[in-house]
Parts: C-alpha cells; structure tokens; sequence
C-alpha cells in the first residue's frame, strides 16, 4: 500500500530545481509505492519542492478517469459554492482583462467539462482538452462541449486563443518551463492564463504534514506563492492577478489518515465529502483565511512582451 512518510535523514540530492536552477534539495518525505520509492526535496536555495523519481513514467498511466471527484463527488451544493464562489471570481477577472466580446478559450484537462460549462454560459467560445475518454466522452455528452481528446503534448490547435485555463494541470507536469512556453504559442497576444494550483504553504498542510492530501503519484511539484511566482517571471509571463482560495474538500481524508483508517471517527471522514465532514473543518478554514495559507492559489498571467 502507498505511503508518506518524514525523512529522518534529510539527505542532500543534487538534482536540478525548476524554479531556481539550483543543484542542491533537501530530501523532506519518502513516498513508497509498487515495491519503489521516491523522495519529496526540497530546493536549497528558493525552497520549491518536487518529487523524484516520478512515480509514473507514462502519460497514459497519470491519466484520471473517474467522473465523481472531476465534479466534487456530484455533491449538488458544493457545485454551487463552486461555481459562484470560484469560477465566477475568476470570470469576473478575465472579463476586465480582454476585449473581445466572444472570447476563445481553451481549458487544458478540463475533466468533465462541468467547469469549462460556465466559461461558455458566460459567453466565451469553449475548447476543452481531456486525454480521458471517459471524461471526454461524458463532457461531450452532458454538457456539450467540444472537447479533443488528447494530451497536451500531442495537440496541434488550429488556432490561438483569448483565454488558456490551466485548473489543476501545472502540478502534474515533470518539466513545468517547457509546458509553459509551449503554452505562448496557444495564446493570442494579448491574451491571459488562468492557473489554478494547491498550495503547498497551506494551513492543511502544516497541520496533516506527512497524512495531508498529496495527490501522490500524480503530483510531481509541490508550489507556493513564492516559487510559483518566480516560475511563472522565469518563463516571461507577467501577473496580472494572484490571489489565494480555501478548500476544505481533502480536510476529511486528512484527517482520518491522522487518525487511523479503523476508527469510528476516520470512517466517518473517508466517506465523500459532505456539508456534515467539512463543517468540522470551519476553524480551519477561518485561521487560513486569516493567516494568509489557503490551500488554493489562483494566477491571471500574460505573456509579458504583450504589456510592454
């Protein structure tokens, strides 16, 4: 069975930091799985951390398939927290920032489409792109959107777009400055990149540590607001927006782990993500809010040459 644990050595790896270019990490954790291990580091010098070796080697193996968390567990309400609280936030945002009144947009791994659903009802014109044939196909059909099955890799668009949407992809991706550059080619000039990531200077992770809801093996960087945005001005992207976002959604998960898988409690809590097991969390959520450690973080970026 997978599992995280503290390093009680904290040896030092000279690998390569994408954020920094430094040579020298920190070993912090040590994640088991499928009879190998790999190390979470840290960078010595900007403090980014990533994983290494990469669990999964293939892209067709870090493929997510399911349908009910690409939709909060089809927890009605949450979807509604969901699309006012967060998608339209960040329409609001965009919408000052291009002037095209039918904007295009392209949302890398969008899933199910259910997010990319509200960009289109708010007037934009909407390409999803999903390597799942599950999701795809289960986007197409319920929302209909026009999604290409495929991963980013392999896609050749036919053209540029106002708005590229990045929610939940940059942490999966092994050579995030490649990723990002190729993205420019996506992106009309005066066009913006929404990015949304967890945020490895949370409040939930300085709780859970080691039991905080990793995403292992498919997460391979771990950011913070420090290093995500020095990543982003590495690659020549200007920040237009950067603000942060609580989510109790993985609290409950955490927590059992914490406690232990067999008790009563932890049953309770591995069960799907309910108003009744995230109400526990509120305190949390609140000191997030308050501290500045939310577990999300949200950028608006664009190609730095077109703002000159």
């Amino acid at each position: 069975m997978p599992k995280l644990i503290r390093s009680k050595y904290n040896r030092i790896m000279h690998l390569p930091c994408v954020v920094c270019d430094s040579w020298d990490a920190t070993t912090r954790y040590t994640y088991h799985h499928d009879r190998q291990s790999s190390d979470i580091l840290q960078c010595a010098s900007c403090t980014h951390m990533f994983i290494h070796p990469v669990p999964l080697t293939s892209l067709s193996s870090r493929n997510m398939h399911s349908l009910s968390d690409a939709e909060l567990f089809q927890n009605q309400f949450l979807k509604f927290l969901y699309e006012k609280l967060v998608i339209n936030k960040e329409i609001r945002h965009v919408k000052k920032l291009i002037t095209n009144p039918r904007p295009s947009l392209l949302d890398i791994g969008c899933g199910t489409g259910w997010t990319t659903s509200i960009w289109q009802k708010s007037g934009f014109s909407v390409t999803g792109l999903e390597p799942s044939e599950n999701r795809s196909l289960f986007g197409q059909n319920i929302y209909g959107i026009n999604i290409v099955r495929s991963c980013f890799e392999d896609y050749q668009p036919g053209e540029q777009f106002d708005v590229i949407i990045l929610r939940h992809i940059l942490e999966h991706i092994s050579d995030p400055c490649t990723f990002l550059t190729r993205i420019k080619s996506f992106l009309k000039k005066d066009g913006v990149l929404v990015i949304v990531i967890p945020n490895i200077d949370s409040i939930g992770r300085y709780l859970f540590n080691e039991n905080w809801e990793w995403v292992l093996p498919w997460h391979l960087h771990f950011y913070k607001p420090k290093t995500l945005s020095r990543l982003i001005q590495k690659v020549c992207y200007k920040i237009l927006r950067f603000y942060q976002m609580p989510s109790p959604l993985w609290y409950p998960a955490s927590l059992s782990r914490f406690f232990g898988r067999e008790t009563r409690l932890a049953r309770f809590l591995s069960q799907k993500p309910t108003l009744a097991n995230l109400a526990l969390f509120t305190p949390i959520i609140l000191a997030g809010i308050l501290l500045d450690l939310n577990d999300h973080m949200t950028l608006i970026v664009a190609n730095h040459d077109s703002t000159k």
